[in-house]
């Protein structure tokens, strides 16, 4: 568990409650934590352990079409300059890749604490 989760221990209790995927990526896009059901949704196997798992560390766009990839970056780069709750998409199929390689629609909406 990463060190933010683990000084806030009741939040990484409450994230792994949640019926959602979820995840949380820093500005640069560095995913810091991903619950279960995301690991379990993109087929990469769950460790208890966050330092030393398949998604942490890693970029976002690892979950997204390589064609994506780039303009994704413009829109995360914009959401942090502004950021506010709202579903993302909007008119748009939204597409992950799996760790298989296969893609798959999500609806997903995006927060900032």
């Amino acid at each position: 568990m990463n060190k933010m989760l683990k000084k806030h221990s009741h939040l990484a209790s409450f994230l792994e409650l949640t019926p959602d995927a979820v995840i949380i990526i820093k500005e640069t896009g560095e995913i810091v934590y991903a619950n279960e059901d995301l690991y379990n949704m993109f087929g990469y196997t769950y460790l208890d352990d966050k330092d030393n798992d398949e998604l942490s560390g890693k970029l976002l766009e690892i979950l997204l079409p390589k064609k994506y990839h780039e303009k994704h970056v413009e829109y995360r780069h914009k959401f942090f300059a502004d950021p506010t709750k709202r579903p993302m998409g909007i008119g748009k199929a939204l597409k992950g890749v799996k760790k298989n390689g296969n893609e798959d629609l999500l609806s997903s909406s995006i927060q900032r604490e």
